[in-house]
Order: structure tokens, then sequence, then C-alpha cells
């Protein structure tokens, strides 16, 4: 890998040269000239509480780097990647720094710390570089921990490990609910099934054979990869494969990733390189009219995009309708199992959660993303109508040019958010506002038992003996609460929804706006710089016209050599 890392830098550091000699623009080459060396996959563990993920990490290192006593109040999730060895604790006021031999001792609270950022001289971590390991907090630490496991990892992810421990049989409903949202994610996953050793001999094949078939039943696919582990450190090569396989899929990754950026790079500088050269016998008067012809096709241009941004804004709000109706819905339906919840004392906070997310995550997959594909696509032919390229008879309108409006379309679709994010801002609203805490019973950061509330409104009953009155009476407040529950949902949500699709809606726009601006401006640079060479000499005018074709092959060659990997 370190190889793949050193060969880009040195294209991004060629082409920004390139860029630097005729002025232009270097933004894209220096965004990926830092990202370059810090780049990385993440690889979450996600699963119940106490199912020996921190384990399985120490025995793959071969070291108790993480501490196993801890309790779902102050786990803290920790990210383990290769390096010098060091540790930074993150908090909202800041970072501060610590050891490595202190690491499975220190006490942690999650209040105190947000998360645990850890970097290791190993030797198996160097053998997967590329790849960051989470440990997160079982989903018994809260649905924050489900929430967070998603919307901050999902986006830099290259795969999920699910550990569920052996001995406990099965999959615990928290571990189903998330399943379903890396589902609807399209998200790789791998499984783990820990403290295999905990389990006789000839029951484990049929454990695992349980666990296999439900996680693949939640999922809808067949053969999931599977390795089965202990605290033995000759059961932890499994885990480790799945690791070294994520590694090499990594450099399909990163390839990607930055051949894609370079590619967009180098097609403005050759757009340049193009512009120059065949301007370079063109008259003044010449250059005056394809200035005039640029400036009217600008225009028209604005107008098209201002006509698709409008029509964009509709399909928004649309959008936005679309999804507060499924929320709502989805809730209303299953209304009955919420109602039992809290009849029989369970708190409803999780389950609330994963409907919200997973009508949110589905509906914005069927209606929002279609919409947004329509209106890059929209973007992109109003740009070929309206061709920023001086003379409609010059070369740079060929297939290879014309076929760089795709940049615009890959940069929409590439900024759709991670669906999850979107449901947690509403969640962030919905689960702990004001609004829903005053209509349950709670306060407004904390979400207590909503069975406990309910019993305490109750407690009346249960002295006066009325048993039969009771029941009738706890059951229709239950159907109070759910009612209430509902109805602040549905009070919340549509304005919550609204500002995220509209920050969506947003990136979108601000990207291609920039997009177009930069091929306008490279445009009219072309022409700026056409009138300056009319007066130089014809020795003068050949050399410069040598140096912009030999530039010009550099460009085309390294655009191949990314065209053939």
């Amino acid at each position: 890998m370190k190889e793949l890392y050193t060969n880009y830098l040195n294209k991004f550091t060629t082409a920004k040269t390139l860029a630097e000699k005729y002025k232009l623009p270097t933004e894209k080459a220096d965004k990926a000239l830092n990202e370059v060396p810090d780049f990385k996959v993440t690889v979450p563990l996600v699963g119940g509480f106490s199912t020996g993920k921190s384990s399985l990490i120490n025995t793959a290192l071969g070291r108790e780097l993480l501490s196993t006593e801890i309790t779902p109040e102050t786990a803290v999730p920790a990210e383990i990647s290769y390096g010098t060895d060091s540790v930074v604790y993150v908090s909202k006021n800041g970072t501060s720094k610590g050891t490595v031999d202190e690491l499975n001792t220190k006490k942690l609270s999650i209040e105190n710390v947000r998360l645990v950022q850890v970097s290791l001289d190993d030797d198996f971590l160097k053998t997967i570089p590329t790849v960051k390991i989470v440990d997160m907090p079982g989903f018994d630490s809260g649905f924050e921990l489900h929430n967070r496991a998603i919307d901050e990892y999902l986006p830099k992810s290259l795969a999920y490990v699910i550990c569920v421990s052996a001995d406990e049989g099965t999959v615990r409903e928290s571990v189903l609910n998330f399943l379903g949202e890396l589902k609807l994610n399209k998200m790789p996953v791998y499984l783990v099934i820990t403290k295999s050793d905990k389990v006789m001999p000839d029951e484990l094949d049929e454990v695992v054979k349980h666990i296999k078939t439900t996680v693949e039943n939640r999922l809808e696919i067949a053969n999931i990869t599977v390795a089965v582990t202990s605290a033995d450190d000759d059961e932890s090569e499994e885990f480790k494969n799945i690791l070294t396989e994520i590694e090499n899929r990594s450099d399909e990754v990163f390839k990607k990733h930055f051949c894609g950026l370079l590619v967009s790079f180098l097609a403005d500088i050759k757009n340049y390189l193009v512009s120059t050269l065949k301007l370079r016998d063109t008259s003044s008067e010449k250059i005056k009219d394809e200035i005039e012809t640029l400036e009217k096709n600008i225009a028209d241009l604005q107008k098209d995009i201002m006509k698709e941004k409008d029509n964009f804004d509709k399909q928004c709000e649309q959008v936005i309708g679309i999804i507060k109706n499924k929320v709502i819905s989805d809730l209303r339906a299953s209304s009955s199992m919420l109602e039992n919840m809290i009849y029989q004392g369970s708190d409803v906070s999780d389950k609330v959660n994963t409907i919200v997310r997973n009508s949110i995550t589905a509906e914005i997959h069927r209606s929002f993303e279609p919409r947004i594909k329509r209106y890059s696509e929209n973007i992109s032919a109003a740009v070929e109508r309206n061709t920023v390229i001086p003379d409609t008879s010059s070369p740079l309108l060929d297939p290879n040019i014309k076929a760089e409006n795709e940049e615009i379309k890959e940069i929409a679709e590439s900024l759709i958010t991670p669906v999850s994010t979107v449901a947690a801002t509403v969640l962030g609203e919905v689960l702990a506002g004001s609004t829903i805490a005053a209509a349950l019973g709670l306060t407004a950061t904390v979400l207590a038992p909503i069975g406990a509330v309910v019993g305490l409104a109750l407690g009346h009953f249960v002295k006066k003996g009325l048993r039969e009155k009771e029941e009738s009476q706890k059951r229709d407040a239950a159907r109070s609460r759910v009612n209430q529950l509902i109805n602040s949902v549905s009070e919340t949500i549509g304005t919550t929804v609204q500002t995220a699709i509209f920050s969506i809606r947003d990136d979108i726009n601000n990207s291609i706006d920039k997009e177009i601006e930069d091929k306008i401006n490279i445009q009219k640079k072309a022409l700026d710089d056409a009138n300056e060479r009319l007066r130089l000499n014809e020795q003068e005018k050949n050399a410069e016209t040598l140096s912009l074709t030999v530039d010009l092959q550099t460009v085309e060659r390294m655009i191949k050599e990314e065209g053939d990997i």
C-alpha cells in the first residue's frame, strides 16, 4: 500500500506543478495531497454488550490493549490503527494524550470521553495499514450508540463486523435491528461468533448454523463470511483473515477514489491546454467574438440551471412530505406493539429509534435518490446545451471532452448524505426534544424507561386493589402514551426532515456551482491568455506551442494510465 500512496502522491504533485505553470486552480490536487497520507477504511465491530469484541481485538493483537472490565455506562468507542504508539482521548472540550500501557486500566466515562483513538506499532496491524478497527460499545448502552455506529462510520467504512456470542445461542433484537439498517444501506457485513469455548463442542456447529442463518435471513443474503473465535490466540486467525481481506479490498477503494480526483483535475488542465492550442493563430477580433459567445452561453446556462434548481426545490418539498407520511404511517402500524411494550413496563426508545430511522432510510432510497439522479442529469444536459467552450466547431467538443460533463453527475450523486445521518438529525429532535419529552414525562436530555413513567402514573389503582379496573386503565394509559408519541413525532418531524433535506440540496448545488464555475474560468483564462500571446513574436509563439503540446501529451498520457487501471 505504501507504494500505491507514493505513486499517487507523485501523480498529484506532477499534475499540480503543471497547473501552477499555467496559473490554474490547484484546490483538487491540494485536497488529494492532504488526504492520501491519512487514508483509512474503517471497520466497526458491533454487537450486544459483553459479546467479547474487546477481548477479540486483544487476542488478535496478542496483548491486553483494551479493558474488558466495562459497563454500558462507561463504554467508549475505540479506533485502532497502525502507527507510532499513541493514545488520544477525544471529548467535547478537545483532546488529550495518553499512553498505550494505561489504556486497559484507565477508567473512562462516556460523559467525559467521546472517543479513544489508538495508534499502535503492532506486527499484525502493520500488515493491514489502511484498516482502522473500531471497537463500538454494545447497543445495550443506548440507542445513541446505534446512531453513532451508522452516522459516524457508514460513510468511511468498507464493511461492518457483527459480533455475536456463541454462549447466547442467538442474535439479540438490538443487533437484528442494526442489521436491518445495514441492509437498507447496502453495507457489506462479516460475522464473527465469539466465545466458542463457552459452548460444548458437540453443540457448537448447531449454534453457529443458527446464528449464521438468522443473520443471513435479516440481511437477505446467502453465504456470509463467518469467523468462529475464542479467547485462545489460535482461534483469532479467522478474524484476522477477515481484516486482511478488507485490507486487500481497500486498495481498490483507494484507487477508485483518488483516480477519480486525479482524472477530474487533469481534465481541467487538458481543457485549458487544448483551448489554448486551438487559439494560437486566432486574431484579436476572433478572440473578441469568442469571448462574446462564451458570455452569452454562460448567461443561457445560468437561466437553465436556475430553472432546474427551482424544480429540484419542488421535488425536495415533495420528498419531505413523503418521508413524514412514511414515518407516521410506520409508527401507527406499530402502535399495538408499542402499546404492549409500554403496558409491560418496557422502554420503547430503541424500538421507536429503529422504526423512524428505517422509515427515513427506506424512503430516501426510494424517493429522494432517484430525484437527485434526474436533477444531476438535467444539469449535465444544460451544460451540454449551453456549452461554455468557445467555438462550437472546436475539437473540444469531441466525445472525450463532452464526456467530462459526467463529472457533474458524479459530483451530485456522491453528495447524497448518508441517509441515516438524516435519520439521526430527526431523532435528535424527536426522541430527546422538549415536545416529546413532555408528552412522555421525560427530561429533555435523558430518556427514562417509559414503562416506569406509566407505572408511576397508575400507582393509585394498585392501592385500591381494583385489579380489573387497573388493567383497563393501564392499557388505556399505554394507548394514550403511544398516541401522544405519534402526535409529537408528527408535529416535530416535518421541520427537522426539511432542514436535513435542504442541507443535502445546498451541498449538491454548491458543488455543482463550483464545478461549473471552474470550467468557465478555465475557458475565460484560455481566451485572456490568447490575447496576451498576440504580442509574442513568431519564435516565441513556436516555443510556447511546443511547450503546450508537450504538456498536453503528458496530461493525456496520465489520463490514459488512470483509465487502464
